[in-house]
């Protein structure tokens, strides 16, 4: 079941490099466990699963965790986190004003990422027959591994902001847009990311 129309980017995924470079989704996604209160027997069904590692811990508890899209039954929890409102906007906006420095704007792909605001969340939710039960927003600014952290998330998540460029014009842009970000996002050594979160728990009615 889809609970609302969105497009995603064509991301090109690096399974190694999300693995050594940007764990920390998973880690952070630990927290989001706390919501769900899985239990003993409990049928979890685990959507985005990454690289299975909170699937692991949500095992661990006793539940009984199956991987896969996309069906849950009347009275089953959804709980969820993702990218809210003006996530990784900082990143975004030194990419776009990287490509303008190089004349670059017209070849700026039309794919994009989908990150609702609260209200456009729930409100999609509702509309699938979902009643919300908590909802927040928030800002999590979070560390990148590494002294090419930002350079790295870009290349992971970012890569179809090039698709319509050479090989050559995207490391250039790529550089300027790390260079934009350095004065605000790289504090004592390490690089940070503007992440902006939305959660959510729902029921299905």
């Amino acid at each position: 079941m889809s609970v609302a129309n969105t497009y995603s980017p064509n991301i090109t995924w690096n399974a190694e490099l999300y693995d050594t470079k940007h764990n920390f989704v998973s880690k952070y996604g630990e927290d989001v466990l706390g919501w769900l209160e899985p239990q003993e027997e409990e049928q979890i069904l685990d959507l985005g699963c990454g690289t299975g590692e909170l699937a692991a811990k949500i095992q661990a508890s006793g539940a009984i965790v199956t991987g896969m899209d996309d069906n849950l039954k009347k009275g089953g929890r959804l709980v969820l986190e993702m990218g809210g409102k003006s996530n990784v906007k900082s990143i975004v906006t030194a990419i776009k004003k990287a490509m303008a420095s190089e004349g670059l704007s017209d070849k700026l792909s039309n794919e994009f990422w989908f990150f609702p605001s609260l209200s456009e969340y729930t409100e999609m939710l509702e509309r699938q027959g979902f009643r919300v039960t908590s909802a927040v927003h928030f800002d999590r600014p979070t560390k990148l591994e590494g002294e090419n952290g930002m350079e790295n998330w870009i290349r992971m998540f970012g890569g179809f902001f090039f698709s319509q460029i050479t090989t050559a014009e995207s490391e250039t842009v790529i550089k300027k847009a790390v260079e934009y970000l350095r004065r605000d996002f790289y504090k004592n050594g390490a690089w940070y990311a503007d992440y902006v979160r939305l959660r959510v728990k729902a029921v299905k009615v």
